[in-house]
């Protein structure tokens, strides 16, 4: 707004008050949900990429992947399962790791699910 002789003058397309026209004030957009598809969640997986395996997999480490793959456990939800942990898609990252790994020192599907069900068993 210019002021000319004491008395305000309305910039070309503004009211008399000196506000801009309504549709030129742009309108908030609600922020989206973390759970909706092409998510934040997804887009963090596709940029951080996939956890790579140790070199050599150690005793250690098969404890660390069976507990990534207990911890990242899926858990239903209206969109489709998603990890229990961080709700991202299931698998994510750290399960798809642990199951990598235990792959990596050789374990079969069978000898996995048996040793989940004795992590489980000896968890109080």
């Amino acid at each position: 707004m210019t002021i000319v002789d004491d008395r305000p003058i309305p910039l070309a397309g503004h009211d008399r008050g000196g506000r801009p026209p309504r549709n030129l004030i742009p309108a908030l957009a609600p922020a989206p949900s973390p759970f909706d598809s092409g998510s934040t969640m997804e887009s963090i997986d596709d940029a951080l990429g996939e956890i790579p395996p140790p070199p050599y997999v150690t005793a250690e480490d098969v404890t660390f992947a069976l507990r990534a793959i207990i911890v990242h456990a899926a858990e239903q939800w209206p969109d489709g399962p998603r990890c229990r942990n961080d709700r991202a898609r299931h698998p994510c990252r750290l399960h798809r790791w642990g199951r990598r790994v235990l792959a990596q020192r050789g374990l079969t599907d069978q000898e996995i699910q048996t040793m989940l069900a004795e992590q489980e068993a000896s968890r109080p």
